[in-house]
């Protein structure tokens, strides 16, 4: 039923999808979307997205990269419109998730103010970057300035200073939604980490410094928190950012794809900064085909 609706309301709304108005931040068009119910108008108007809502904000400019939004539920606000035009508030609603080109966030609610540019998060909310993780009791990211504004803040492990020139180049870092199911990752980590037999976990977890592996073999996968997940993965990326991570010993048995062994055949000084990523993501996948989402 899920997959007909996508299609049904592709036919209906894809070439008519509503724009969102142009202080969005960049973002003024739903590009796509999925849900498990969809209530709105013949003429492409989107009311309410109901069930595992999963849509990609655009800029009809190509600007900016998509912004991807899921929540259990979305409403549409169109003001005075009557479910005409521009709709001018979003509200989000039950298990939000943003993953944003600067980083993630997860809330118990959100409302985009397309006037303003801007989400204002609720309940819990829970920010996650390159930078660091962070909570607070309300959270609001302008969209325009990619400013984050946090009320009662708690941080963990934030560094100083603005890496993001560098990040752009290398490649097809993670995200969460790149680990499908977290706790068992960490257990395959802690577990094979600790043994004595050569793995692409126990190399995982020698290549880390010692503070974040102690910190590693010491999570309770039964009780993760946003932090924690945004210091495993700031941890996960540092690692494929490194050249060395692959060792013959370790990966033995596992099949390595094709992309992965042309460039395991070149000299890894001479890799860019993205192949290298690129490496490293892709034998990750090969060794943890459960847990990594495929690379792009």
């Amino acid at each position: 039923m899920r997959y007909l609706i996508h299609c049904l309301v592709g036919a209906l709304a894809l070439a008519s999808l509503p724009a969102f108005a142009q202080a969005g931040g960049g973002y003024d068009l739903i590009e796509e979307f999925e849900a498990d119910r969809f209530e709105g108008t013949l003429d492409g108007a989107i009311e309410r997205l109901v069930g595992n809502v999963d849509l990609r904000l655009a800029s009809s400019e190509g600007e900016r990269p998509p912004m991807r939004v899921r929540a259990d539920e979305v409403r549409f606000d169109y003001g005075d419109g009557d479910g005409g035009g521009e709709p001018q508030r979003v509200e989000l609603i039950g298990s939000v998730r943003i993953e944003h080109e600067f980083g993630n966030v997860r809330a118990d609610e959100g409302v985009m103010d397309l006037a303003r540019g801007e989400i204002v998060f609720t309940g819990e909310p829970e920010m996650e970057s390159e930078y660091g993780a962070m909570q607070g009791s309300r959270m609001t990211l302008d969209l325009e300035t990619n400013k984050f504004h946090v009320e009662h803040p708690r941080a963990q492990n934030v560094a100083f200073g603005a890496r993001r020139a560098e990040v752009r180049d290398e490649g097809p870092l993670l995200t969460e939604a790149d680990v499908r199911d977290w706790p068992d990752l960490i257990r395959r980590l802690q577990d094979e980490g600790a043994a004595d037999e050569p793995s692409p976990a126990r190399r995982m977890t020698t290549q880390l410094d010692g503070d974040a592996r102690e910190l590693l073999m010491q999570l309770d996968p039964d009780e993760l928190t946003g932090a924690h997940i945004g210091g495993m993965l700031q941890q996960l990326n540092e690692l494929l950012r490194q050249r060395e991570l692959y060792s013959e010993e370790a990966w033995a048995g596992i099949t390595i794809p094709d992309a992965g062994e042309e460039l395991l055949a070149r000299d890894r000084a001479e890799l860019e900064p993205s192949e290298v990523v690129r490496l490293n993501r892709i034998l990750l996948r090969a060794a943890y085909p459960q847990h990594f989402a495929s690379v792009e």
